[in-house]
């Protein structure tokens, strides 16, 4: 009969198990409150989770994932463990790829990991897995005494060019958004043909933003027939705010317009939409412009693009 392994993902462990998870890591099963300890301590100020990796009822590898407590973009996965009697079966690698999962769906941008320099297999591991060994720091107050640190960046999201077939979505994300873009009463037939208008457009360009195939957000720039190209539509739904999606645009935005020949570029906002001035101000954009109409204050950013030619 066919061994069969599973690899499950955790926030919240039972009692039994975490007494599995200390007798098979550490030979303690009395350590169970320390593994305790360790969740209690980062949940409640953060978020952490375990991937845990079980032949039958018996635990053979896990990994704990945590967040750090002053950078929610960065985790750090550490406790790998794998039976001696299953190593060089891919374990690790399961793990790992279920981890990283996660972590894109939690909005991780970059995930961290210390290795001891005498450990070669782990060391190899961090290579096949793209983590790059990187200059040490401490991960909030863990000590990491004479190990390397490595890390990668974990890319959760992909952008296509927005067609007829997918105006839908636009049309959608705009209605979830409308409070933040000031859109008054959609009345949904007119819209939709707008935006199929709109699509058609060659002075514009239009990008649908996905989380694996799920449209999350639509990125629409202009302004080609100068220096300044502009960012001037970014909706992102609600569900997917604070999760990376903003920076990803922004980063973006610049390249394509770069490519374009573009010196500058510039945003629209509104004094009221608070995420959004935190940040262009964040990404390196600077306040130009401030005008007061009847009903609101539109701001005007802008950043060079020239440092970015390296």
């Amino acid at each position: 009969m066919q061994e069969i392994i599973s690899i499950t993902v955790s926030d919240y462990l039972g009692f039994e198990l975490v007494e599995k998870i200390a007798a098979a890591q550490w030979h303690r099963p009395d350590w169970r409150d320390r593994v305790i300890r360790m969740m209690y301590d980062y949940k409640s100020r953060s978020d952490c989770f375990n991937v845990i990796a079980r032949s039958g009822g018996t635990v053979i590898g896990r990994i704990q994932c945590m967040r750090s407590v002053t950078n929610p973009r960065l985790w750090h996965y550490g406790d790998m463990f794998v039976a001696p009697e299953y190593r060089r079966r891919h374990i690790a690698s399961q793990m790992l790829n279920a981890a990283f999962e996660v972590l894109c769906d939690r909005g991780c941008c970059a995930v961290r990991a210390y290795v001891g320099p005498e450990n070669i297999p782990s060391l190899g591991l961090q290579k096949k897995f793209g983590f790059n060994e990187v200059p040490y720091e401490q991960f909030d107050d863990l000590l990491n005494k004479g190990e390397l640190m490595f890390e990668r960046d974990l890319q959760a999201y992909t952008i296509v060019p927005a067609s007829e077939e997918t105006a839908l979505y636009i049309c959608e994300l705009c209605e979830q958004c409308a409070k933040s873009l000031h859109i008054g009463e959609i009345v949904y037939h007119d819209f939709y043909n707008e935006i199929v208008q709109m699509l058609n457009d060659t002075d514009e360009k239009n990008f649908l933003i996905y989380r694996g195939a799920f449209p999350c957000a639509w990125l629409k720039l202009n302004g080609f027939t100068d220096d300044a190209g502009w960012l001037s539509m970014l909706a992102v739904a609600p569900s997917f705010h604070r999760r990376g999606i903003g920076k990803f645009a922004v980063d973006f935005a610049e390249r394509y317009l770069l490519e374009q020949g573009k010196k500058y570029i510039r945003i629209h906002t509104t004094e009221d939409n608070d995420p959004a001035r935190m940040l262009y101000e964040k990404c390196g954009y600077a306040l130009v412009d401030s005008r007061r109409n009847s009903e609101r204050t539109t701001l005007t950013f802008e950043k060079a693009l020239t440092n970015l030619r390296q």
